[in-house]
């Protein structure tokens, strides 16, 4: 497929991300392919995969915007903080009310600092910790990173799981939040399901499995881009100055990002406003079939 654009996958369980791409890449004959917010195997829901030029939008999502459902089991806590993880500890869990739980979950809410989990793909001394991990725990130091809990709402509790929904920002392990939530709870417990709702703009009602996806379900480079850029259309003596590299003056837009196009919708690039107004091409992308 030579078309650019992206995919809405809906990724089901026990399939990596990368697997998700290389089907793709197979069953559309592409040769540039990257997903956008890696899924853990176990999880399921929203896949965004960029296919060709497609990748190129990946720096322009929202990358703050994700929503997710999680369902946490107390009473046990696994190695990886999820159900793929071995069991390493088990504790009574209080009688809880659903008042209780919602105000810890409530406690959440904000920006804070959080604990990477030792089973992660982060890095130290160019080695993930997941492999640190493997050959000791005690080598993989504790790192904290700021994120932000947009909301986090109760949809039920009952035998002794808690099913609730969240908006989170980008790098946001759910799995540590899910143990956090257990701790506040005074107990332990681990994430046993969960499931990505939305990404930036997509929601994954939108999505489709891969065993029914098919070339059409494909969003346009154009498409897309239209809807996320202000389109300014550059006059017959501005094109050859844009296309050849010079900058634009826009006095009406004051966009950061702004997507120029010529007198026949073909798309010039994206451009980045660098002072006053002035833009500069970010992306150059007439060469390019992005219809």
């Amino acid at each position: 497929m030579e078309k650019s654009g992206l995919f809405l996958i809906y990724k089901e369980e026990n399939m990596t991300s990368r697997e998700v791409d290389n089907y793709l890449k197979k069953k559309f004959n592409v040769n540039k392919i990257g997903h956008f917010g890696t899924l853990d195997p176990f999880a399921e829901g929203l896949l965004i995969v960029g296919i060709n030029k497609g990748t190129t939008l990946f720096n322009y999502l929202n990358e703050n915007n994700k929503e997710y459902i999680g369902k946490i089991k107390l009473g046990i806590a696994t190695s990886t903080l999820d159900k793929e993880g071995e069991i390493i500890d088990r504790k009574d869990v209080p009688n809880l009310s659903k008042e209780e739980v919602i105000n810890v979950l409530k406690s959440f809410l904000g920006e804070q600092e959080q604990l990477i989990p030792k089973y992660s793909a982060t890095k130290i001394n160019g080695k993930e910790f997941y492999k640190l991990a493997r050959e000791d725990e005690d080598k993989v130091p504790e790192v904290y990173k700021k994120i932000n809990v947009y909301s986090i709402d109760l949809i039920s509790f009952e035998d002794n799981e808690i099913l609730f929904s969240c908006s989170v920002s980008k790098g946001t392990y759910i799995r540590q939040l899910a143990y956090d939530i257990s701790k506040k709870l005074n107990t332990v417990g681990y994430l046993e399901n969960l499931m990505r709702t939305k990404v930036a703009n997509y929601s994954l009602k939108d999505a489709k499995k891969l065993s029914e996806i098919k070339e059409e379900d494909l969003l346009t480079f154009k498409n897309v881009a239209f809807k996320m850029f202000p389109v300014v259309m550059v006059t017959d003596n501005q094109y050859n100055w844009v296309i050849h590299g010079g900058r634009f003056n826009s006095k009406t837009n004051q966009n950061h990002f702004i997507l120029l196009v010529d007198c026949y919708q073909k798309i010039i690039g994206i451009y980045e406003n660098v002072h006053n107004n002035v833009y500069r091409c970010k992306e150059g992308l007439y060469n390019f079939d992005l219809n």
